[in-house]
């Protein structure tokens, strides 16, 4: 018999590389009580409270291997890559359940042409399946028609939503489209 996972309730600081766990504490109430005490005292980074489990025992996790392919919009390659996921082992549970939609997302990058000074957006796809990079290369390319689709139905709304427009309104609007606030 399976050992249920213990919820146990994380006190974070900072973001990306400089994430900390600063406490681990056994119930909710707890880590808020402390939590608004740090932040009520501390300037600084904003201290929060993140949910987790305790493992006891390797087998109480699942590592499903991901694998995430990113097309450009011209359908070209960027690259492929494995990420983890991960979810509770317990009772009954199905090992891919967590992870059985794979997703497709719009991707934006930045690229540097030849000879120039400047960046340009490039808008692409990325996939992630766990059914191999076959798959996630094909829903990848599934995707990047579909969103190509939507932007050239935004494209052309924007079009007809111009056209009732004076000139002094579709500057007035390009202008405000471009200001860095």
């Amino acid at each position: 018999m399976m050992m249920p996972l213990t919820k146990v309730y994380l006190i974070m600081s900072g973001e990306y590389e400089d994430k900390t766990v600063r406490y681990v504490c056994m119930t909710k109430e707890i880590a808020d009580t402390l939590v608004a005490q740090f932040n009520s005292l501390h300037d600084g980074d904003e201290w929060r409270v993140e949910k987790s489990c305790l493992v006891t025992n390797a087998d109480q996790i699942n590592i499903i291997p991901l694998y995430n392919v990113k097309l450009s919009a011209d359908g070209v390659e960027l690259n492929r890559f494995t990420s983890l996921g991960y979810s509770p082992n317990e009772e009954g549970d199905d090992v891919s359940s967590s992870y059985e939609q794979s997703s497709v997302r719009e991707l934006t990058y930045l690229v540097q042409e030849e000879g120039s000074r400047e960046f340009f957006h490039r808008y692409g796809a990325i996939a992630t399946s766990m059914r191999g990079y076959d798959e996630a290369l094909k829903m990848a390319q599934d995707g990047l028609a579909e969103l190509e689709t939507k932007r050239n139905m935004l494209i052309e709304q924007e079009k007809q939503d111009l056209e009732g427009l004076t000139a002094l309104q579709r500057h007035q609007r390009e202008v405000a489209k471009h200001r860095i606030f």
